[in-house]
């Protein structure tokens, strides 16, 4: 598609929608990562649940990757290893 497109310009309505693909692409793979285990969907149980939640708060209020990615490491390992 890029090469036939190559030398066209895309219709604003177009630019605009692909803006959402990559934010779609990467939730797609986040949650069925998260969801997925052990090739079955697991929701009781599941520890990753609670620690992406934690992270999200934390990566929607700090807007800081390290920080999403630290607390969301911390939060894991504590529900793991303490529940």
């Amino acid at each position: 598609m890029i090469g036939v497109l190559h030398d066209r310009q895309l219709p604003a309505s177009i630019r605009q929608l692909l803006v959402y693909v990559a934010p779609a692409a990467l939730a797609a793979i986040i949650v069925t990562d998260i969801l997925w285990v052990d090739g079955d969907i697991a929701i009781s149980n599941n520890a990753q649940i609670p620690a992406f939640i934690i992270a999200a708060v934390v990566a929607y209020l700090s807007r800081n990757i390290m920080a999403t990615i630290t607390a969301g490491m911390i939060a894991l390992w504590i529900i793991e290893h303490l529940f």
